[in-house]
């Protein structure tokens, strides 16, 4: 098994263009960032030791292999290493807590695998550590920021057709058909965090696609991210004696700026929805085509404020809200199926 094209950590996101990926043997297209743990803590919070995240424990050791670097060779490609006026950003796995951002004022190497990194301002709730609920760190300025997917066709992937953890992306005029899992995933990261792979979508447009009977994978049906675009926040939840911790959604709404316009979506298999938006803060969802064979959503929205709905046509499934978790949801000129209240 193998992924398509797999981009981690760049300062520059790739250009994907006019490709045709078919039958890939695991995930067609990834963008992913690197997560670190905070080793020591200097001056109040303002100087941070960080390294590599390592792997919760309970993993086996091809599993702790499979797509992980180790900090000698993250320390040989200079891209992924936090520098001198980076911007850094920091996520508590247990709470679900995000702690703001701090710039990188200076950067101090001592030697072998130990760098100081010196803040402009500390971050408030930092847990030190490199166990499974420690403070993860992410370099913003290393997660592949003006990523673009155009004219492309990903077919009959293994597993997901476009899986980004990854701002600032660009996906228009391409065609997601009969993949085995979601056409486009939007996380932060793996569900257990084994990998700490990614942090947060923003300023994300996904426009004039089709979609085509995705989700083939029968299997997968009633996840909590079952659709042919999701997003979802993730955190963790203590793990049992011995095991690795799982994956918890959170309430976090910590994607900004999500557009999803003009897109064909035909789906003639699976009871699911269409589009699932969770932990959306600001999006809008806009002149797209739903075919469906069941009354399963359309589009189904949790964990969101600020979310505009507009002249989307639906020949099946209505627009869910949870009411419990959301916020200021705009509907104007939709259609919808007489049963749609």
């Amino acid at each position: 098994m193998a992924d398509g094209i797999f981009s981690v950590a760049n300062r520059n996101g790739p250009k994907i263009k006019s490709c045709i990926l078919q039958a890939i043997g695991d995930d067609a297209l990834i963008l992913k960032d690197q997560g670190y743990s905070v080793e020591t803590v200097e001056e109040n919070g303002l100087k941070l030791t960080l390294v590599l995240r390592p792997p919760p424990t309970g993993f086996t050791k091809e599993e702790r292999e499979m797509g992980y670097m180790t900090e000698d060779e993250i320390l040989l490609i200079d891209p992924f290493y936090p520098l001198k006026d980076d911007t850094l950003a920091a996520y508590n796995p247990e709470s679900g807590t995000y702690l703001g951002t701090a710039k990188v004022l200076d950067v101090n190497s001592l030697g072998g695998d130990d760098t100081i990194f010196t803040l402009d301002v500390p971050f408030d709730g930092l847990w030190p550590g490199t166990e499974w609920n420690s403070t993860i760190v992410y370099n913003l300025n290393a997660s592949n920021e003006g990523w673009e997917v155009t004219g492309t066709t990903v077919y009959s992937a293994r597993r997901w057709g476009l899986l980004t953890m990854s701002p600032s992306g660009i996906v228009t005029h391409n065609n997601f058909i009969g993949n085995a899992e979601n056409a486009v995933m939007i996380i932060n990261s793996g569900i257990n965090f084994g990998d700490s792979a990614g942090f947060l979508s923003t300023g994300l447009i996904i426009a004039n696609n089709t979609f085509s009977d995705n989700l083939r994978d029968m299997r997968n049906v009633e996840g909590d991210t079952t659709a042919v675009i999701a997003s979802a926040i993730y955190g963790l939840k203590p793990p049992k004696s011995g095991n690795v911790p799982k994956g918890k959604l959170v309430p976090w709404k910590g994607y900004r700026n999500i557009q999803i316009y003009h897109n064909t979506i035909t789906q003639e298999t699976g009871n699911f929805p269409s589009v699932l938006l969770r932990n959306v803060d600001g999006g809008i969802f806009a002149g797209n085509f739903i075919r469906k064979n069941n009354s399963s959503p359309g589009i189904s929205i949790y964990d969101a404020q600020s979310i505009t709905v507009n002249y989307n046509v639906f020949t099946n499934g209505c627009i869910t809200i949870d009411t419990n978790s959301t916020t200021n949801v705009f509907l104007n000129g939709n259609i919808l199926p007489s049963y749609c209240n």
